[in-house]
């Protein structure tokens, strides 16, 4: 069309627009048909200057998952036109694929209890405009973690764990604007301590936005411990003089590992003698002050300890005593402390012999008369009396208190 000086009419154009567009318009004073066929007619077409060129414009949408080569070809028809090799004009281009894929990370809860699962989630995007294509995430759990599971709630299920925990995901497509959430989830140990750090990447070769490709969440440990203690009096009625027994008993229901256990018990001065069980990890102090060092204790582990001492002879009253359990690790410090109390009860035996001197008393002469009064015990005797019944004819009367080592025999220990 190019070299004739004449006007050209009628002036039609022929655009076959590719059938994968969609939404194809065309300027005036074109139409679009079935098929995307674009037609145009222009009418006269000057033979010089600006009536000599006219611009049509046709536009359409490129499907997301559209790949491979676009190509286009337009024509222009006159019955005047007499040079017609120049009246076709094609453009090609293969398709670029422009995804926006990002991930995003959240740990719950954000300081993992060792003893008890946790669990990521993992939100894969694609921003677009285009299909990310075979979009893959990563995840490398902590090795320390165990029973790992990687699910998208999705059948089949395209995630999978190896050995070290790693976690891969093979997602296939992701249409623009289009989310799948991954839900990473482990059992931290019951012993575990230190930092629970996680990184997960998305790739996808169609990503033209790497810069969001990695998300990480970091998190530490914190043991959760709930240590308990009970402890009982043997016998319930403690017997003054007698043996007095402590049964003291630790547990820890978890769900983490009780770290530096110690259990103190500020055992009464009225206790003498005061020892500690064969094997257990316990000290006896000054002022039967009693230390226990346990160390760890693991989630449903528990100890026994016993204390064993004599109760002085001479006790009345409550037998009170509380022992206490303490961890930097455990969060539930209402039970940490137990108290047994028994109420005294004395048991003493007193027995009495009674002499005469002499065997064979002489009338009108003097006659003595030496009674003993002993406490087997064990408990001190209170209140003692002796009480001697003379015969009336006995004249002169009087008491002597002999060879006595207490002054009051009210009040007789234990002869043991």
């Amino acid at each position: 069309m190019t070299g004739v000086q004449t006007c050209a009419l009628p002036i039609f154009v022929a655009d076959d627009v590719v059938d994968a567009l969609t939404d194809v318009t065309a300027s005036a004073p074109c139409t679009v048909g079935a098929g995307n066929e674009v037609s145009c007619a222009l009418g006269d077409l000057g033979a010089s200057g600006a009536d000599a060129t006219r611009t049509v414009t046709v536009t359409g949408h490129l499907p997301a998952g559209f790949t491979g080569q676009l190509a286009n070809t337009a024509t222009v028809s006159s019955p005047t036109d007499a040079l017609t090799g120049d009246n076709t004009s094609s453009t090609t281009g293969t398709a670029r694929p422009d995804a926006g894929v990002s991930i995003t990370k959240t740990a719950s809860p954000v300081a993992p209890v060792p003893g008890r699962r946790t669990s990521w989630t993992l939100a894969v995007t694609n921003a677009g405009p285009s299909v990310a294509r075979d979009v893959r995430v990563h995840d490398d759990v902590l090795d320390a973690l165990t029973g790992v599971t990687a699910t998208t709630g999705t059948t089949p299920e395209p995630c999978t764990v190896a050995t070290g925990n790693d976690v891969t995901c093979d997602l296939g497509d992701l249409q623009p604007g289009g989310t799948v959430t991954i839900t990473v989830a482990g059992d931290v140990p019951a012993t575990y301590s230190g930092p629970v750090d996680n990184t997960a990447t998305v790739e996808s070769p169609t990503d033209s936005t790497p810069g969001d490709n990695s998300s990480s969440t970091t998190g530490t440990a914190t043991p959760r411990a709930e240590l308990a203690i009970t402890k009982s009096l043997t016998p319930a009625r403690p017997v003054p003089g007698e043996p007095v027994t402590w049964t003291i008993g630790v547990v820890n229901d978890g769900p983490s590992a009780a770290r530096q256990v110690v259990v103190t018990d500020d055992v009464p001065g009225a206790v003498r003698d005061l020892v500690v069980g064969k094997g257990d990890p316990c000290t006896v102090g000054t002022g039967n002050r009693v230390s226990c060092d346990l160390g760890d204790l693991a989630p449903g582990a528990s100890r026994v300890l016993t204390l064993r001492g004599t109760l002085d002879a001479g006790f009345t009253g409550t037998l009170a005593n509380t022992a206490t359990v303490a961890s930097p690790s455990d969060t539930t410090p209402d039970d940490d402390s137990a108290t047994a109390t028994g109420e005294a009860a004395p048991a003493a035996d007193l027995s009495i012999t009674k002499t005469m001197t002499p065997g064979v008393p002489v009338a009108g002469g003097d006659v003595a008369f030496a009674m003993v009064v002993t406490n087997d015990g064990p408990s001190t005797a209170r209140g003692v009396q002796v009480v001697d019944d003379l015969a009336d004819y006995l004249v002169d009367r009087k008491s002597t208190r002999l060879n006595s080592s207490h002054t009051d025999i009210s009040r007789m220990p234990s002869s043991a």
